[in-house]
């Protein structure tokens, strides 16, 4: 087990015992988390203790995500802080996926972290083969003197529960605006700018091309609306931008590699396609070089699904017609379109 002082995001040995301890994988760190945790704050403020997240690593969590998920390691950590937690513990699965019920229990919960009360989901599942359910967490709990507290179901407006699984769905069938919106935020992901076939320059519309990351959830294939972030000397700068998702199947590992990146650390396939999944955006009213650099791309709302044009005219039409769109969507969340904060 690891765990992690958020404030600082560092390891550290132990966390403060008497926590108010939030438990689950928080995928994404939705709206429904945020409510347990939230929930766990405010016990916490009751008590004069802290906040803290007990969940199972990104890297082992893919039974849980199916190899796609909404937050990388870095990304869900930050999130929590955010969220209201103060410290992290995170487990490897391997390392609690043998465990009973009542193991769980004495050698997390009162042994390793001394919870002084537990919150969770509704529908809140653990022990070997996630055989324990609420009802069980709240007897091993109480005899241990560990309170406990269920949080209900955030709905999305209507009868369905706002989850990851929900979200996933939502993304991968490219209605990124309802998935953010049960996000709190929008979509994103972040990976380094590489050099493409430079088509997009020399139709006076260069393009920012990415690979979305390992293990991360792809939009359907299509047109968006993005909002672009990056540092340009030392300032965090928004721009928006027109994102084209769709796949690369001949690109090789050797090219990726040639770029400085890793092929363990771009995803293949998932709703964009077969091979890898690309990323090219037109960064209105941008004309840098991002080669190389860190850029964050935050997917806002679809515009379009992929289309065959009759000729370069027409395709340059359509291309401006989607900046303009997409600089109004943009404008229209988040007022001018070129914002330094």
């Amino acid at each position: 087990m690891t765990i992690y002082d958020l404030g600082t995001m560092t390891e550290i040995r132990e966390m403060p015992r008497g926590c108010v301890v939030a438990l689950g994988f928080f995928d994404g760190v939705h709206l429904g988390h945020r409510m347990i945790i939230d929930t766990a704050r405010r016990l916490s403020e009751a008590q004069d203790g802290g906040v803290a997240v007990w969940t199972i690593s990104q890297e082992s969590g893919d039974y849980k995500t199916g190899r796609l998920a909404l937050t990388d390691e870095e990304e869900r950590l930050s999130l929590l802080r955010d969220a209201g937690a103060n410290y992290a513990a995170v487990s490897a699965f391997s390392d609690i996926k043998e465990m009973t019920g009542e193991e769980f229990v004495s050698r997390i919960l009162k042994d390793a972290l001394g919870a002084s009360e537990a919150v969770c989901g509704y529908n809140y599942r653990f022990g070997r083969g996630a055989v324990c359910g609420v009802a069980q967490l709240r007897e091993l709990c109480v005899s241990r003197g560990i309170r406990v507290t269920a949080v209900d179901a955030v709905t999305d407006g209507g009868e369905r529960a706002v989850s990851s699984t929900l979200i996933r769905g939502l993304i991968a069938d490219g209605d990124v605006e309802t998935g953010g919106i049960l996000l709190g935020r929008p979509y994103s992901f972040t990976s380094k700018v590489l050099h493409g076939k430079h088509l997009g320059r020399r139709l006076g519309y260069p393009t920012a091309n990415q690979l979305i990351p390992s293990g991360r959830l792809t939009p359907k294939r299509g047109v968006y609306a993005v909002s672009v972030e990056f540092l340009s000397e030392g300032v965090r700068t928004v721009f928006p931008g027109a994102a084209n998702i769709g796949y690369c199947p001949t690109l090789t590992d050797e090219e990726i590699s040639e770029a400085g990146v890793s092929p363990d650390a771009v995803g293949k396939g998932g709703a964009a396609g077969k091979g890898y999944a690309v990323c090219e955006t037109y960064i209105v009213g941008y004309s840098g070089d991002l080669y190389g650099k860190d850029v964050k791309i935050s997917f806002l709302r679809r515009l379009r699904g992929e289309k065959a044009f009759d000729g370069i005219g027409a395709l340059k039409e359509q291309i401006s017609l989607d900046a303009e769109a997409a600089l109004h969507i943009h404008e229209e969340i988040y007022g001018s379109f070129s914002v330094k904060r």
